[in-house]
């Protein structure tokens, strides 16, 4: 990017992005049924700290909870 860090993009077959590794974070998404972000996983590669969030919808699609 503009600030000279490099960015690793990766997608799964349905042409989602899955993955992206940048400045030593790799951070992973996963889907539900209705193609909504269902968590996304940040990993630090440095420390191994890990954090993770799992969203939820209401009825209308609307994110709910993180």
């Amino acid at each position: 990017d503009a600030d000279g860090v490099d960015h690793e993009r990766r997608y799964d077959s349905f042409g989602r992005l899955d993955r992206v590794k940048a400045d030593g974070i790799t951070r992973d998404m996963t889907y539900d049924e209705f193609d909504r972000v269902a968590s996304l996983t940040a990993v630090d590669a440095a420390s191994g700290n890990r954090v993770v969030q799992t969203l939820s919808y209401d009825a209308l699609g609307r994110e709910h909870t993180r």
